[in-house]
């Protein structure tokens, strides 16, 4: 009779992300941005197809997504939000305090 082996436990890795990049995750299409207090990232710009976003606020403060050209949404603490959308994509932080947006992008091409 043969021996089952357990595979090794693997510790995971933090994600440490610069104040003022945004930082790709392996090779997937995740990414993760920081947001400093009372300031807005440009996370997409002039994407001329639609493009999907799935937007997560990891917090602690709310902050203002704006997705196209005039479409403003809300994201509290702790949401996750699916957009379609072309144009440009921002996230906006009025908090007092930093905020890790992390997202996943992926572009549409109609043939």
């Amino acid at each position: 009779m043969r021996k089952r082996t357990v595979p090794a436990k693997r510790k995971s890795a933090e994600h440490l992300v610069p104040s003022h990049e945004a930082a790709l995750e392996g090779r997937t299409s995740h990414w993760t941005q920081r947001v400093e207090p009372n300031t807005a990232t440009l996370l997409a710009e002039n994407l001329q197809h639609f493009s999907f976003f799935v937007l997560k606020n990891h917090g602690p403060n709310d902050v203002t997504v704006t997705a196209g050209y005039r479409q403003m949404i809300h994201l509290s603490a702790g949401a996750v939000r699916a957009l379609e959308f072309y144009g440009d994509l921002g996230v906006e932080n009025k908090g007092d305090k930093p905020v890790l947006i992390s997202f996943d992008f992926l572009a549409v091409s109609k043939k």
